[in-house]
């Protein structure tokens, strides 16, 4: 919000020159005190959140990181065993299947 939407609430009006000169005037030095307390409590949150930041153990972080990269490696390396396995017991089944189909195609030709 800025001053001559301020003044313009009070119900007067401004020439275009009047404006200019307000605005000359105000110029970067000053801000509404709405617009100052929005700002100092976005600094107060940063401010409020750079300290739980900075008071947090990281070490204790760095350890359950460390912990769950051994566990998805672990369940990796389970996964890639049980493909190998289901690999495995598919082609044993089809090798059952190829001596049941050899076996009875020889029982037939006796």
């Amino acid at each position: 919000m800025e001053v001559i939407e301020v003044i313009k609430g009070f119900g007067l009006e401004l020439t275009e020159e009047q404006e200019s000169q307000i605005k000359k005037a105000v110029g970067k030095e000053y801000v509404l005190r709405s617009d100052f307390n929005s700002k100092n409590n976005e600094l107060k949150n940063a401010n409020t959140k750079i300290k739980e930041l900075e008071s947090r153990d990281f070490s204790s972080l760095e350890a359950d990181r460390d912990d769950y990269k051994t566990k998805y490696e672990g369940l990796l390396k389970e996964k890639n065993d049980n493909e190998k396995k289901d690999k495995f017991f598919s082609k044993v089944e089809d090798c059952k299947i190829r001596i049941t189909s050899c076996i009875r195609s020889e029982a037939l030709t006796l």
